[in-house]
Protein backbone atom coordinates (compact mmCIF):
# COMPACT_ATOMS: atom_id res chain seq x y z
CA UNK A 1 0.00 0.00 0.00
CA UNK A 2 3.10 2.67 -0.25
CA UNK A 3 3.24 2.30 -3.83
CA UNK A 4 1.79 5.93 -4.65
CA UNK A 5 0.05 4.48 -7.79
CA UNK A 6 -2.33 2.63 -5.33
CA UNK A 7 -3.02 5.69 -3.26
CA UNK A 8 -3.57 7.99 -6.83
CA UNK A 9 -5.65 4.79 -8.25
CA UNK A 10 -9.27 5.16 -9.22
CA UNK A 11 -11.93 4.16 -6.37
CA UNK A 12 -13.43 0.81 -6.69
CA UNK A 13 -13.81 -0.77 -3.27
CA UNK A 14 -15.85 -3.50 -4.17
CA UNK A 15 -18.04 -4.96 -6.85
CA UNK A 16 -21.04 -3.54 -5.07
CA UNK A 17 -20.36 0.18 -6.01
CA UNK A 18 -21.80 -0.76 -9.46
CA UNK A 19 -25.05 -1.57 -7.52
CA UNK A 20 -25.25 1.62 -5.96
CA UNK A 21 -24.61 3.79 -8.91
CA UNK A 22 -27.75 1.65 -10.75
CA UNK A 23 -29.50 2.93 -7.93
CA UNK A 24 -28.78 6.16 -7.39
CA UNK A 25 -28.34 6.81 -11.10
CA UNK A 26 -32.27 5.72 -11.29
CA UNK A 27 -33.62 8.08 -8.38
CA UNK A 28 -31.23 11.04 -10.16
CA UNK A 29 -33.42 10.50 -13.03
CA UNK A 30 -36.65 11.45 -11.99
CA UNK A 31 -35.56 15.15 -11.92
CA UNK A 32 -35.44 18.16 -13.95
CA UNK A 33 -36.06 21.59 -14.15
CA UNK A 34 -37.35 24.08 -17.18
CA UNK A 35 -36.47 27.84 -16.78
CA UNK A 36 -32.82 28.06 -18.85
CA UNK A 37 -33.76 30.38 -21.92
CA UNK A 38 -36.06 32.58 -19.04
CA UNK A 39 -32.60 32.79 -16.99
CA UNK A 40 -30.24 33.23 -19.88
CA UNK A 41 -32.55 36.40 -21.36
CA UNK A 42 -31.94 37.96 -17.89
CA UNK A 43 -28.07 38.06 -18.24
CA UNK A 44 -28.41 39.27 -21.64
CA UNK A 45 -30.33 42.51 -20.30
CA UNK A 46 -27.91 42.83 -16.95
CA UNK A 47 -24.76 42.41 -19.84
CA UNK A 48 -26.72 45.27 -21.85
CA UNK A 49 -27.22 47.54 -18.57
CA UNK A 50 -23.22 46.95 -17.44
CA UNK A 51 -22.64 47.84 -21.56
CA UNK A 52 -24.45 51.23 -21.13
CA UNK A 53 -23.12 52.03 -17.64
CA UNK A 54 -19.61 51.62 -19.27
CA UNK A 55 -20.05 53.63 -22.35
CA UNK A 56 -22.00 56.67 -20.10
CA UNK A 57 -19.07 56.12 -17.76
CA UNK A 58 -16.08 56.70 -20.46
CA UNK A 59 -18.24 59.30 -22.20
CA UNK A 60 -18.16 61.55 -18.80
CA UNK A 61 -14.48 60.73 -18.56
CA UNK A 62 -13.85 61.85 -22.11
CA UNK A 63 -15.72 65.41 -21.79
CA UNK A 64 -14.38 66.19 -18.67
CA UNK A 65 -11.02 65.91 -20.43
CA UNK A 66 -11.55 67.94 -23.30
CA UNK A 67 -10.18 71.43 -23.24
CA UNK A 68 -8.25 74.10 -24.83
CA UNK A 69 -10.14 77.01 -26.68
CA UNK A 70 -14.08 76.87 -26.97
CA UNK A 71 -14.07 75.67 -30.58
CA UNK A 72 -12.17 73.13 -29.89
CA UNK A 73 -13.95 71.88 -26.75
CA UNK A 74 -16.98 72.16 -29.17
CA UNK A 75 -15.31 69.88 -31.34
CA UNK A 76 -14.00 67.74 -28.53
CA UNK A 77 -17.59 66.80 -26.99
CA UNK A 78 -18.58 66.79 -30.49
CA UNK A 79 -16.50 63.84 -30.92
CA UNK A 80 -17.61 62.21 -27.46
CA UNK A 81 -21.01 62.01 -28.26
CA UNK A 82 -20.83 60.59 -31.62
CA UNK A 83 -18.64 57.94 -29.59
CA UNK A 84 -21.26 57.53 -27.06
CA UNK A 85 -24.16 56.76 -29.53
CA UNK A 86 -21.87 54.36 -31.33
CA UNK A 87 -21.37 52.94 -28.03
CA UNK A 88 -25.02 52.68 -27.14
CA UNK A 89 -26.03 51.03 -31.15
CA UNK A 90 -22.60 48.40 -30.06
CA UNK A 91 -24.50 47.64 -26.20
CA UNK A 92 -27.91 47.17 -28.42
CA UNK A 93 -26.30 44.91 -31.10
CA UNK A 94 -24.91 43.03 -28.47
CA UNK A 95 -28.20 42.37 -26.92
CA UNK A 96 -29.57 41.52 -29.77
CA UNK A 97 -26.93 38.72 -30.42
CA UNK A 98 -27.27 37.49 -26.72
CA UNK A 99 -30.81 36.87 -27.44
CA UNK A 100 -30.05 34.86 -30.15
CA UNK A 101 -27.74 33.05 -28.30
CA UNK A 102 -30.08 31.97 -25.77
CA UNK A 103 -33.01 31.54 -28.20
CA UNK A 104 -30.29 28.63 -29.70
CA UNK A 105 -29.44 26.80 -26.19
CA UNK A 106 -26.07 28.74 -26.23
CA UNK A 107 -23.79 28.72 -23.20
CA UNK A 108 -21.91 32.06 -22.04
CA UNK A 109 -24.56 34.35 -24.32
CA UNK A 110 -24.35 37.45 -21.78
CA UNK A 111 -20.05 38.07 -21.87
CA UNK A 112 -18.83 39.92 -23.63
CA UNK A 113 -15.23 42.24 -24.38
CA UNK A 114 -15.14 44.94 -21.94
CA UNK A 115 -16.73 43.19 -18.93
CA UNK A 116 -14.12 43.06 -16.62
CA UNK A 117 -14.11 38.92 -17.00
CA UNK A 118 -11.67 37.25 -18.98
CA UNK A 119 -13.82 34.72 -21.01
CA UNK A 120 -11.70 32.29 -22.38
CA UNK A 121 -13.83 29.92 -23.93
CA UNK A 122 -15.06 32.83 -26.39
CA UNK A 123 -10.99 33.89 -27.20
CA UNK A 124 -10.78 36.06 -24.89
CA UNK A 125 -6.82 36.43 -24.01
CA UNK A 126 -7.73 39.75 -21.23
CA UNK A 127 -10.35 41.88 -20.02
CA UNK A 128 -11.16 45.09 -20.31
CA UNK A 129 -9.48 46.72 -23.00
CA UNK A 130 -6.41 48.93 -21.54
CA UNK A 131 -5.67 46.45 -18.69
CA UNK A 132 -2.23 45.04 -18.19
CA UNK A 133 -1.59 41.19 -20.36
CA UNK A 134 -0.02 38.75 -18.18
CA UNK A 135 3.79 38.62 -19.29
CA UNK A 136 3.64 41.79 -21.04
CA UNK A 137 1.85 44.23 -22.96
CA UNK A 138 -1.53 46.06 -23.12
CA UNK A 139 -4.97 44.53 -23.51
CA UNK A 140 -6.20 45.46 -26.69
CA UNK A 141 -9.89 46.82 -27.88
CA UNK A 142 -10.84 43.28 -29.15
CA UNK A 143 -9.74 41.70 -25.75
CA UNK A 144 -6.46 39.86 -27.70
CA UNK A 145 -2.49 40.42 -25.83
CA UNK A 146 0.20 41.07 -27.80
CA UNK A 147 2.12 37.23 -28.72
CA UNK A 148 4.81 36.91 -25.91
CA UNK A 149 8.42 36.38 -28.19
CA UNK A 150 9.33 32.49 -27.38
CA UNK A 151 13.14 31.82 -26.90
CA UNK A 152 14.46 28.11 -27.00
CA UNK A 153 17.87 27.70 -24.28
CA UNK A 154 20.51 24.85 -25.09
CA UNK A 155 21.74 22.87 -22.03
CA UNK A 156 24.23 20.39 -22.66
CA UNK A 157 23.39 17.13 -21.18
CA UNK A 158 25.45 16.02 -18.26
CA UNK A 159 28.38 13.21 -18.90
CA UNK A 160 29.66 10.76 -16.56
CA UNK A 161 32.75 8.51 -17.28
CA UNK A 162 32.91 5.26 -15.77
CA UNK A 163 35.95 2.57 -15.54
CA UNK A 164 35.45 -1.01 -15.17
CA UNK A 165 37.16 -3.92 -15.06
CA UNK A 166 37.19 -6.13 -18.30
CA UNK A 167 36.81 -9.66 -17.67
CA UNK A 168 39.08 -12.69 -19.20
CA UNK A 169 41.39 -10.50 -20.86
CA UNK A 170 44.85 -8.65 -19.61
CA UNK A 171 44.85 -6.07 -21.88
CA UNK A 172 43.49 -2.73 -20.84
CA UNK A 173 42.10 0.31 -23.21
CA UNK A 174 41.14 3.49 -23.11
CA UNK A 175 37.63 4.78 -24.31
CA UNK A 176 36.57 8.24 -24.06
CA UNK A 177 33.15 9.27 -23.81
CA UNK A 178 32.04 12.12 -26.35
CA UNK A 179 29.91 15.25 -24.41
CA UNK A 180 26.19 14.89 -26.53
CA UNK A 181 24.64 18.59 -26.40
CA UNK A 182 21.22 18.33 -26.83
CA UNK A 183 18.40 21.16 -27.41
CA UNK A 184 16.12 21.40 -24.11
CA UNK A 185 13.37 23.53 -24.66
CA UNK A 186 11.85 24.57 -21.79
CA UNK A 187 8.12 25.85 -20.93
CA UNK A 188 6.76 27.41 -23.52
CA UNK A 189 6.49 31.69 -22.37
CA UNK A 190 2.46 31.47 -22.15
CA UNK A 191 2.90 28.02 -20.05
CA UNK A 192 5.42 29.56 -17.78
CA UNK A 193 3.43 32.47 -16.98
CA UNK A 194 0.08 30.42 -16.46
CA UNK A 195 1.91 28.55 -13.94
CA UNK A 196 3.64 31.01 -12.12
CA UNK A 197 0.36 32.90 -11.98
CA UNK A 198 -1.23 29.48 -10.46
CA UNK A 199 1.87 29.04 -8.27
CA UNK A 200 1.23 32.88 -7.17
CA UNK A 201 -1.98 31.62 -5.50
CA UNK A 202 -4.13 34.71 -7.52
CA UNK A 203 -6.82 32.54 -9.22
CA UNK A 204 -7.79 36.06 -11.48
CA UNK A 205 -4.47 36.19 -12.14
CA UNK A 206 -4.08 32.66 -13.59
CA UNK A 207 -7.64 32.68 -15.23
CA UNK A 208 -6.03 35.49 -17.28
CA UNK A 209 -2.71 33.90 -18.02
CA UNK A 210 -3.47 30.13 -18.63
CA UNK A 211 -6.60 31.43 -21.01
CA UNK A 212 -3.88 32.92 -22.74
CA UNK A 213 -2.18 29.63 -22.59
CA UNK A 214 -4.61 27.47 -23.99
CA UNK A 215 -5.27 29.61 -26.72
CA UNK A 216 -1.53 28.90 -27.34
CA UNK A 217 -0.85 25.37 -26.91
CA UNK A 218 -4.82 24.04 -27.40
CA UNK A 219 -3.29 20.17 -27.51
CA UNK A 220 -1.64 20.93 -23.64
CA UNK A 221 -3.38 18.52 -21.18
CA UNK A 222 -2.09 20.41 -18.05
CA UNK A 223 -2.28 23.55 -19.23
CA UNK A 224 -6.22 23.14 -20.57
CA UNK A 225 -6.92 21.65 -17.27
CA UNK A 226 -5.15 24.49 -15.41
CA UNK A 227 -7.14 27.06 -17.59
CA UNK A 228 -10.80 25.47 -16.96
CA UNK A 229 -9.73 24.88 -13.22
CA UNK A 230 -8.63 28.59 -12.69
CA UNK A 231 -11.52 30.20 -14.51
CA UNK A 232 -13.81 28.81 -12.83
CA UNK A 233 -12.81 29.00 -9.18
CA UNK A 234 -12.01 32.98 -10.13
CA UNK A 235 -15.16 33.24 -11.17
CA UNK A 236 -17.10 31.48 -8.00
CA UNK A 237 -15.16 33.50 -5.78
CA UNK A 238 -15.83 36.86 -7.52
CA UNK A 239 -19.38 36.07 -7.90
CA UNK A 240 -21.30 39.07 -5.47
CA UNK A 241 -24.60 36.57 -5.10
CA UNK A 242 -22.22 33.46 -3.81
CA UNK A 243 -20.78 35.77 -1.30
CA UNK A 244 -24.43 37.39 -0.30
CA UNK A 245 -25.85 33.55 0.15
CA UNK A 246 -22.89 32.70 2.58
CA UNK A 247 -22.87 36.56 4.77
CA UNK A 248 -26.84 35.64 5.38
CA UNK A 249 -26.12 32.34 6.24
CA UNK A 250 -23.29 33.87 9.02
CA UNK A 251 -20.65 32.36 7.21
CA UNK A 252 -17.38 34.64 8.52
CA UNK A 253 -15.08 34.52 5.39
CA UNK A 254 -11.59 35.29 4.14
CA UNK A 255 -9.32 35.31 1.27
CA UNK A 256 -10.28 35.81 -2.32
CA UNK A 257 -9.68 34.82 -5.81
CA UNK A 258 -6.76 37.09 -5.45
CA UNK A 259 -5.20 34.72 -2.76
CA UNK A 260 -6.54 31.39 -2.59
CA UNK A 261 -4.35 30.33 -0.18
CA UNK A 262 -6.24 32.80 2.49
CA UNK A 263 -9.91 31.13 1.66
CA UNK A 264 -11.47 30.06 4.93
CA UNK A 265 -15.18 30.05 5.83
CA UNK A 266 -16.44 29.08 9.50
CA UNK A 267 -19.99 28.57 10.38
CA UNK A 268 -21.96 30.07 12.88
CA UNK A 269 -22.82 28.12 16.06
CA UNK A 270 -26.19 28.61 14.92
CA UNK A 271 -27.41 29.68 11.57
CA UNK A 272 -29.73 32.63 11.72
CA UNK A 273 -33.35 33.00 10.28
CA UNK A 274 -31.76 34.90 7.77
CA UNK A 275 -29.88 31.80 6.25
CA UNK A 276 -31.00 31.24 2.71
CA UNK A 277 -33.38 28.38 1.33
CA UNK A 278 -32.40 25.79 -0.40
CA UNK A 279 -34.16 27.06 -3.60
CA UNK A 280 -31.97 30.06 -3.57
CA UNK A 281 -29.01 27.64 -3.84
CA UNK A 282 -30.11 25.80 -6.53
CA UNK A 283 -31.26 28.97 -8.11
CA UNK A 284 -27.94 30.31 -7.69
CA UNK A 285 -26.20 27.06 -9.10
CA UNK A 286 -28.34 26.67 -12.20
CA UNK A 287 -27.95 30.65 -12.97
CA UNK A 288 -24.22 30.72 -12.54
CA UNK A 289 -22.95 27.06 -11.91
CA UNK A 290 -24.01 25.91 -15.37
CA UNK A 291 -21.98 28.50 -17.28
CA UNK A 292 -19.12 27.70 -15.38
CA UNK A 293 -19.43 24.34 -16.14
CA UNK A 294 -19.69 24.90 -19.80
CA UNK A 295 -17.02 27.62 -19.87
CA UNK A 296 -14.88 24.83 -18.65
CA UNK A 297 -16.04 22.58 -21.06
CA UNK A 298 -15.50 24.73 -24.33
CA UNK A 299 -11.67 25.10 -23.06
CA UNK A 300 -10.99 21.70 -22.82
CA UNK A 301 -12.68 20.76 -25.88
CA UNK A 302 -10.36 21.75 -28.41
CA UNK A 303 -8.03 18.63 -27.36
CA UNK A 304 -8.01 16.43 -30.13
CA UNK A 305 -5.84 13.31 -27.38
CA UNK A 306 -2.95 11.97 -28.39
CA UNK A 307 -0.41 14.31 -26.67
CA UNK A 308 0.80 14.09 -23.25
CA UNK A 309 2.57 17.03 -20.75
CA UNK A 310 4.03 17.87 -17.07
CA UNK A 311 2.86 19.37 -14.43
CA UNK A 312 5.47 19.89 -11.81
CA UNK A 313 3.84 20.66 -7.93
CA UNK A 314 6.42 23.43 -7.80
CA UNK A 315 3.79 25.58 -9.50
CA UNK A 316 0.77 24.65 -7.04
CA UNK A 317 0.03 27.54 -4.86
CA UNK A 318 2.00 27.99 -1.53
CA UNK A 319 -0.93 26.16 0.96
CA UNK A 320 -0.92 23.02 -1.25
CA UNK A 321 2.89 22.92 -2.10
CA UNK A 322 4.84 19.80 -0.83
CA UNK A 323 8.42 18.71 -0.31
CA UNK A 324 9.34 15.87 -2.58
CA UNK A 325 5.70 16.02 -4.43
CA UNK A 326 6.94 14.46 -7.88
CA UNK A 327 5.97 15.60 -11.71
CA UNK A 328 2.84 14.07 -12.67
CA UNK A 329 1.86 13.39 -16.65
CA UNK A 330 -1.03 14.64 -17.49
CA UNK A 331 -3.01 13.07 -20.03
CA UNK A 332 -5.95 12.07 -22.22
CA UNK A 333 -7.53 10.14 -20.04
CA UNK A 334 -7.29 12.67 -16.96
CA UNK A 335 -9.02 15.27 -19.54
CA UNK A 336 -11.88 12.58 -20.20
CA UNK A 337 -12.32 12.12 -16.88
CA UNK A 338 -12.28 16.19 -16.31
CA UNK A 339 -14.75 16.17 -19.21
CA UNK A 340 -17.26 13.50 -17.53
CA UNK A 341 -17.16 15.19 -13.94
CA UNK A 342 -18.21 18.31 -15.53
CA UNK A 343 -20.91 16.97 -17.52
CA UNK A 344 -21.92 15.06 -14.47
CA UNK A 345 -22.42 18.06 -12.30
CA UNK A 346 -24.34 20.19 -14.98
CA UNK A 347 -26.57 17.13 -15.34
CA UNK A 348 -26.84 16.81 -11.46
CA UNK A 349 -27.66 20.99 -11.18
CA UNK A 350 -30.27 20.47 -13.63
CA UNK A 351 -31.81 17.23 -11.99
CA UNK A 352 -31.81 19.00 -8.70
CA UNK A 353 -34.12 21.73 -9.53
CA UNK A 354 -36.53 19.13 -11.76
CA UNK A 355 -38.67 19.18 -8.59
CA UNK A 356 -38.90 21.76 -5.71
CA UNK A 357 -36.55 21.48 -3.13
CA UNK A 358 -37.30 24.63 -1.24
CA UNK A 359 -36.89 23.92 1.94
CA UNK A 360 -35.67 26.80 4.60
CA UNK A 361 -32.08 25.37 5.89
CA UNK A 362 -31.36 27.18 8.69
CA UNK A 363 -33.62 24.91 11.55
CA UNK A 364 -32.40 21.75 9.19
CA UNK A 365 -28.50 22.70 10.08
CA UNK A 366 -29.29 23.59 13.57
CA UNK A 367 -30.84 20.29 14.16
CA UNK A 368 -34.60 22.08 15.07
CA UNK A 369 -36.42 19.76 12.55
CA UNK A 370 -36.94 16.12 11.61
CA UNK A 371 -37.42 14.73 8.00
CA UNK A 372 -41.00 14.03 8.54
CA UNK A 373 -41.75 17.42 9.87
CA UNK A 374 -40.04 18.79 6.78
CA UNK A 375 -41.89 16.72 4.32
CA UNK A 376 -45.33 17.14 5.87
CA UNK A 377 -44.82 21.38 6.37
CA UNK A 378 -44.31 21.69 2.74
CA UNK A 379 -46.82 19.92 0.60
CA UNK A 380 -45.47 21.73 -2.82
CA UNK A 381 -41.99 19.65 -1.40
CA UNK A 382 -40.98 16.96 -4.51
CA UNK A 383 -43.61 18.20 -6.81
CA UNK A 384 -42.78 19.05 -10.42
CA UNK A 385 -42.13 22.09 -11.16
CA UNK A 386 -43.87 24.41 -14.31
CA UNK A 387 -41.65 23.95 -17.71
CA UNK A 388 -39.42 21.15 -16.92
CA UNK A 389 -39.80 19.24 -19.95
CA UNK A 390 -37.33 21.25 -21.45
CA UNK A 391 -34.70 21.16 -18.77
CA UNK A 392 -34.94 17.63 -18.21
CA UNK A 393 -34.17 16.68 -21.81
CA UNK A 394 -30.99 18.90 -21.90
CA UNK A 395 -29.86 16.71 -18.36
CA UNK A 396 -30.55 13.79 -19.95
CA UNK A 397 -28.20 14.62 -22.61
CA UNK A 398 -25.47 15.89 -19.98
CA UNK A 399 -25.23 13.06 -18.14
CA UNK A 400 -25.19 10.89 -21.78
CA UNK A 401 -21.92 12.97 -22.32
CA UNK A 402 -20.81 11.94 -18.64
CA UNK A 403 -20.94 8.22 -19.11
CA UNK A 404 -19.73 8.27 -22.44
CA UNK A 405 -16.66 10.61 -21.10
CA UNK A 406 -16.36 8.13 -18.24
CA UNK A 407 -16.48 5.04 -20.41
CA UNK A 408 -13.80 6.65 -22.90
CA UNK A 409 -11.78 7.62 -20.13
CA UNK A 410 -11.67 4.04 -18.46
CA UNK A 411 -10.40 2.80 -21.62
CA UNK A 412 -7.65 5.25 -22.43
CA UNK A 413 -6.40 4.95 -19.14
CA UNK A 414 -6.34 0.96 -19.19
CA UNK A 415 -4.69 0.99 -22.73
CA UNK A 416 -1.65 2.94 -21.74
CA UNK A 417 1.12 0.61 -21.25
CA UNK A 418 4.29 3.14 -20.06
CA UNK A 419 5.38 3.36 -16.88
CA UNK A 420 2.24 4.61 -15.01
CA UNK A 421 3.72 5.13 -11.81
CA UNK A 422 3.88 9.15 -12.53
CA UNK A 423 0.77 9.40 -14.39
CA UNK A 424 -2.53 11.55 -12.40
CA UNK A 425 -4.93 8.95 -13.04
CA UNK A 426 -3.95 5.07 -12.85
CA UNK A 427 -5.91 1.53 -12.88
CA UNK A 428 -4.04 -0.51 -10.02
CA UNK A 429 -4.07 -4.02 -11.16
CA UNK A 430 -5.38 -4.82 -8.02
CA UNK A 431 -8.72 -2.67 -8.75
CA UNK A 432 -8.89 -3.12 -12.78
CA UNK A 433 -11.94 -5.54 -12.55
CA UNK A 434 -14.06 -3.69 -10.37
CA UNK A 435 -13.24 -0.38 -12.22
CA UNK A 436 -13.95 -2.49 -15.15
CA UNK A 437 -17.40 -3.12 -13.97
CA UNK A 438 -18.45 0.43 -13.56
CA UNK A 439 -17.34 0.99 -17.10
CA UNK A 440 -19.58 -1.65 -18.28
CA UNK A 441 -22.53 0.18 -15.51
CA UNK A 442 -21.87 3.20 -17.09
CA UNK A 443 -22.63 1.63 -21.05
CA UNK A 444 -25.84 -0.04 -19.82
CA UNK A 445 -26.86 3.65 -18.08
CA UNK A 446 -26.07 5.05 -21.30
CA UNK A 447 -28.42 2.23 -22.76
CA UNK A 448 -31.07 3.14 -20.46
CA UNK A 449 -31.26 6.81 -21.45
CA UNK A 450 -32.42 5.99 -24.21
CA UNK A 451 -34.95 3.10 -23.44
CA UNK A 452 -34.43 -0.03 -21.53
CA UNK A 453 -31.16 -2.18 -20.55
CA UNK A 454 -30.38 -5.00 -18.71
CA UNK A 455 -28.03 -5.46 -16.22
CA UNK A 456 -27.19 -9.28 -15.49
CA UNK A 457 -26.82 -11.27 -12.77
CA UNK A 458 -23.73 -13.41 -14.18
CA UNK A 459 -21.93 -10.07 -15.14
CA UNK A 460 -22.39 -8.30 -11.99
CA UNK A 461 -21.83 -10.26 -9.40
CA UNK A 462 -24.08 -8.57 -6.43
CA UNK A 463 -26.83 -9.38 -8.31
CA UNK A 464 -29.08 -12.13 -7.67
CA UNK A 465 -30.97 -11.76 -10.71
CA UNK A 466 -31.28 -9.49 -13.63
CA UNK A 467 -32.58 -6.12 -13.58
CA UNK A 468 -33.91 -3.93 -15.93
CA UNK A 469 -33.34 -0.02 -15.98
CA UNK A 470 -35.43 2.47 -18.04
CA UNK A 471 -34.24 6.17 -17.39
CA UNK A 472 -35.60 7.73 -20.75
CA UNK A 473 -39.50 7.72 -19.48
CA UNK A 474 -38.35 9.27 -15.97
CA UNK A 475 -36.56 11.75 -17.73
CA UNK A 476 -39.35 12.93 -19.50
CA UNK A 477 -43.10 13.65 -18.12
CA UNK A 478 -44.32 10.48 -16.87
CA UNK A 479 -42.91 11.19 -13.08
CA UNK A 480 -45.49 14.44 -11.83
CA UNK A 481 -44.63 14.18 -8.33
CA UNK A 482 -41.75 12.19 -6.29
CA UNK A 483 -44.11 12.46 -2.66
CA UNK A 484 -45.60 9.02 -3.50
CA UNK A 485 -42.31 7.47 -3.54
CA UNK A 486 -41.53 8.87 0.00
CA UNK A 487 -41.43 5.77 2.68
CA UNK A 488 -43.35 5.99 6.08
CA UNK A 489 -41.27 8.00 8.75
CA UNK A 490 -40.47 5.95 12.15
CA UNK A 491 -41.32 7.01 15.66
CA UNK A 492 -38.28 9.46 15.30
CA UNK A 493 -39.45 10.92 12.29
CA UNK A 494 -36.53 9.47 9.94
CA UNK A 495 -37.46 7.67 6.43
CA UNK A 496 -37.75 4.20 6.70
CA UNK A 497 -36.16 2.83 3.72
CA UNK A 498 -37.10 -0.93 4.94
CA UNK A 499 -40.52 -0.24 4.15
CA UNK A 500 -40.45 2.13 0.08
CA UNK A 501 -44.07 2.16 -1.05
CA UNK A 502 -42.65 1.35 -4.42
CA UNK A 503 -39.62 -0.48 -5.26
CA UNK A 504 -39.71 -0.10 -8.55
CA UNK A 505 -39.53 3.83 -8.41
CA UNK A 506 -42.33 4.34 -11.21
CA UNK A 507 -41.27 1.99 -13.09
CA UNK A 508 -37.72 2.97 -13.65
CA UNK A 509 -36.35 -0.68 -12.17
CA UNK A 510 -39.54 -2.35 -13.18
CA UNK A 511 -37.55 -5.78 -11.55
CA UNK A 512 -36.49 -4.64 -8.30
CA UNK A 513 -37.89 -6.12 -5.18
CA UNK A 514 -38.15 -5.26 -1.72
CA UNK A 515 -35.43 -8.15 -1.26
CA UNK A 516 -33.70 -7.28 -4.22
CA UNK A 517 -33.45 -3.79 -3.13
CA UNK A 518 -32.91 -4.84 0.53
CA UNK A 519 -30.02 -6.80 -0.68
CA UNK A 520 -28.34 -4.58 -3.27
CA UNK A 521 -28.65 -1.47 -0.40
CA UNK A 522 -27.14 -3.72 2.29
CA UNK A 523 -29.89 -3.47 4.78
CA UNK A 524 -30.98 -5.59 7.71
CA UNK A 525 -35.05 -5.24 7.93
CA UNK A 526 -36.89 -6.88 10.10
Amino acid sequence: MDDPRVQRSMPARAPRLAGVLVACMALLAVSAYGRAAPACKKGCNRAKSSCLKDARTEATAARNACSDTRAEKRACRKRVKGTLRDSRSACTRFRRGCGTCCAQGGSLCDTRCGDSIVTAARGEQCDPPGSACPGAGTCSESCQCPAIPTTTTTQPRPTTTSTQPTPTTTSTSTTTTPTVTTTSTTLPPTTRVCFEAIASGNARAAASACGIAALAAPQDPAVLLAAAAASAMAAALDDPALAALADRAGIVRSGSAADVCALSATPPNAFPDGTPHSGEVLDLAHAAGLPLLAAALETLAPYAGGTSAQFDPVYLPACLRFAGLPAVEVDAGDVLMARAVLHGLAAATRLASAYDLDIALAPVLNGAVTAESVFLGAPALLTRRPGATAELAAAGAELDAALEAFVAAVASIDAETDDQSDDLLVIDPADRADVLAIRDAAVLLREALAGESTFEAARFKFLKTNQRLRLGDALGASIASLRPLVPPFDAEGRPDPCALPDYTFAGVTPDLTAKAFRQLADLRCR
